[in-house]
Order: structure tokens, then sequence, then C-alpha cells
């Protein structure tokens, strides 16, 4: 290298490094530190990015066509993260998008959360793979409060449809042996939940598949519109609000003889919405959504101080929620699919405050919404400064001898 070209080097290195202070400075005031005690987080991490179904409407099956070889966290680096970061989650979820028990060390993993006592730590799984030393992990350390099974249908023609697999006897033996060794254990959790995605497709025999998981003994059974919710997608109930508002009839009545298991599901359409355009039944749906999620029993912040984020922003994730897949890349929000950082890499607070987030916070707070942020309608709990902390507060208690 010659003495200009060194030069040019050297000063394109301080610009830039002068930038970054630069840059730092002004958004000094949306900085997070990782010293405090509020447990601001909402955690979500994959450790691994393999599945054994092919979901309708998922975006797995894309995925898996375009050769990816999979990938699983090691143990080292989920050890990482969970050192840095569990201390700050109110609520741990694994996974993200994937199949969390298809990790090769998965009860091990369970067994590193275990060490860090978080408040709320759910795990969502297809339940084929519950079973084993996975299910022991989560029995014995008691470390997984929540533990969501999805099931669509019990019907094995109409499962492997939706699902890809000839999986549907196995899952429901598995989530029966599982609660039965709950029940035996004598111990408190996991409180087990069955996930229900209402499609056309299965929206006729929804009540006999909801009677065959409530005799499973789960705790509760959550029902949601498939996604998206709109008439671009041909399984979304807006293309069928009749037939959906008899099928919610038939499921009160399949509640109203199990009333001793909790059921959520979104509220039947009205007169006034059939007659309406698309769009007007795809806001019902997302608000019907958000209803489901307001049965919880939450524990609700008003924003501003002492909290993490400020008052009347737009969307908390930024401040709230992170979300690192299995190679470390930090996300603010499931919209955004380009890492802000990486935690492997740079460590959490200096990926959690890296440039990007900082903008990112700064565009919020001055209301400048741009590219996912502009084409956002999320009503889940974790973009509502009112909805945090706790997820769900579990009354389920093991039964006397």
């Amino acid at each position: 290298m010659g003495p200009l070209a060194s030069q040019m080097f050297t000063y394109q290195r301080i610009r830039r490094a002068a930038g970054m202070l630069f840059h730092r400075a002004v958004f000094s005031q949306h900085l997070m530190t990782t010293d405090r005690p509020d447990r601001p987080l909402l955690l979500r991490i994959d450790i691994n990015d393999l599945c054994n179904q092919l979901c309708t409407g998922c975006f797995y099956p894309k995925y898996a066509s375009k050769g990816h070889r999979g990938h699983s966290m090691s143990l080292h680096d989920f050890e990482k993260i969970a050192a840095e970061t569990f201390h700050l989650a109110y609520y741990v979820q694994l996974p993200f998008g994937f199949e969390p028990l298809m990790h090769p060390r998965f009860d091990r993993i369970v067994r590193i959360a275990a060490r860090y006592n978080v408040p709320n730590t759910g795990v969502v799984t297809n339940g084929s793979l519950l079973l084993g030393k996975r299910a022991e992990a989560i029995l014995e350390t008691q470390a997984v409060t929540g533990l969501a099974i999805s099931i669509d249908s019990t019907d094995p023609i109409r499962f492997r449809q939706l699902r890809g697999r000839d999986h549907v006897r196995l899952v429901m033996r598995n989530a029966e042996t599982f609660i039965r060794a709950r029940t035996d254990s004598r111990v408190r959790y996991p409180c087990v939940v069955a996930n229900t995605i209402i499609m056309r497709s299965n929206m006729k025999e929804l009540p006999k598949t909801l009677e065959s998981i409530i005799s499973l003994g789960v705790d509760e059974v959550q029902m949601f519109h498939i996604e998206p919710m709109d008439t671009s997608n041909p399984e979304s109930a807006v293309h069928c609000p009749a037939e959906w508002n008899e099928a919610h009839e038939r499921l009160g009545e399949v509640i109203r003889r199990n009333s001793k298991t909790r059921v959520y599901l979104p509220p039947p359409y009205e007169a006034d919405d059939i007659s309406k355009d698309g769009r007007s039944l795809q806001r019902h749906t997302q608000l019907s959504r958000r209803s489901s999620h307001e049965t919880y029993e939450t524990d609700a912040v008003p924003p501003g101080e002492p909290d993490s984020y400020p008052e009347g922003v737009f969307c908390v994730c930024p401040w709230m929620v992170a979300i690192i897949n299995c190679w470390g890349d930090l996300m603010p929000c499931s919209h955004r699919n380009e890492p802000l950082g990486n935690v492997l890499n740079d460590g959490f607070e200096k990926a959690f405050n890296s440039n990007r987030h900082l903008r990112l916070r700064n565009n919020l707070v001055r209301g400048k919404l741009k590219g996912a942020c502009a084409l956002c309608t999320s009503k889940t709990p974790s973009s509502d400064p009112l909805r945090r902390r706790i997820v769900r507060a579990i009354d389920w208690q093991p039964a006397e001898a």
C-alpha cells in the first residue's frame, strides 16, 4: 500500500469513527443500559432453524425449499446469550419461528435456562418430539412455565393436509402422556396450552377438534385466525363470515360442556360486518385477535418513567423486544427481517444500542414511520405498552393426593 492509499485508509477510518461518535451523541437519549433491575425485555430466541412439519400458511416450507442445511445454536452460544440477556427478561420464548425440540441438546438448553429464574419462560412446539429427555427436562427443572402445543385438527387426513406430516396420533399421545406425567410428578409447571389456527379448511370440524383437545387434559385452548387475515389469504375467515359464526356457536356449546378448561376464541362477526368489504372484515378479525389477548391476566404498566420506553411512542418493540436467531442476529420485531446487530459478535448491550437501533428509536419518538413500521398494523401485546410484564397468570394447581 502506497503512502497516499495509506493516508486515505486512515482518513476513512477516522471519519467513520467520528461519524459514529457524533451519531451516538445525538441519539444518546435512546441508549439502553443492561444494568437495570426491572426486567424490561420480551426475549424471543430461535435455537435452530429447523422444523419437521410443513404447515399451511407457514414460511418454513418455502424457507426449506431454498436448500438451507439447518443450523442449531451451540450450547456455548446459548449460555453467552443467556448470561447477557436473561436477567433483563420478564418473558423468554423458545422459539420464535422454528421447532425448538429439534435441537439435539434441547434438554441442556432448558437446564441452562433454569439457572436464571426468568419469571415466565414459554416453549412453542408441534408436539411430535415432546417425549424422553426433552419432556423430562421441562418437568424436572420447572423452568418452562408455559408449553404451547400446536394442534389444528385431530383428523388424520386433515392434519396431514394442514401440517404435511402424519403426526396427529403421535402429537396427541405425547401431549396426553406429558400431562399425565406432570400430574404424577405433582409439579406446578408448565401450564399446557393448545394453539389452534382457524382456517376455512378446518372450520367445520373445529368443535370436534376442541372436544378431542380438551379430553387430553390441557389447561387452556387458544384459537387464532390464520394470518394474513385479509382477503389475500384464501384460508382466511373473511371469505366465509357466516360459516365462522355457525362454528363459533357450536364451539360455544363445547365450551359450556367443558367449563373447567379455559378456552379463548375470537368473537363472531356482527350482522353489519358481514355485508362490508373485505377490509372491514379484516379489521374486525384483527380486533378479535386483540380481544383474545386481553382476556389474559396482565400487569398493565403505564408508559413513561420508570419504564424503558418513552411516553406516546407508536411502538415499544425497539425498547422492550429482542428477537435473536440461531446465528445471534438481533431484530426488534417480527416485521423487520434486517438485523440491527449481532449478539454473539458484539455482545448484547452493543447490539441493542447499535446505530441502526438508535436511529429506529429516534424515528419512532419523532413519529417518522419508515419501511416496515409504516405498514405495521400489529395488535399483539409486544407492541402495546400497556400489555407487558406477565403474559399470563397461571392459576392451575396440582391435584392433591
